[in-house]
């Protein structure tokens, strides 16, 4: 009964799942020099928490990114700033696929 009760308390603390988790986020970020479609290696976005702040850090020499999803349902953030908090970014939404120069940034779920 003691457990039953101590967990019940720690959800509750918790909050709800919806502001904890943002579920079915994943996303491939394929680090491609010249967005010519080589994709020489890649970083899975796994699911994450909302407002996670993700630093990325491509490889030495890479000039931009190209950007795939699958199963994306909440719009993704990219920062060229480490710290998800300053300089430019790039909002990427459900079902886009692109490249973005991105010689070094962040990840944040929105």
């Amino acid at each position: 009964m003691k457990l039953i009760f101590a967990s019940l308390l720690a959800t509750a603390l918790a909050g709800p799942v919806s502001e904890r988790q943002s579920p079915h986020i994943s996303a491939d970020w394929f680090n491609d020099r010249g967005c010519n479609g080589d994709n020489l290696g890649f970083w899975y976005i796994a699911p994450g928490t909302v407002g996670e702040c993700i630093q990325v850090i491509p490889p030495t020499g890479q000039q931009s990114t190209n950007f795939t999803e699958t199963t994306l349902t909440r719009p993704v953030e990219f920062y060229n700033t480490p710290d998800c908090s300053k300089g430019n970014f790039y909002t990427i939404f459900p079902g886009q696929l692109g490249c973005f120069y991105m010689p070094i940034g962040s990840i944040k779920y929105v």
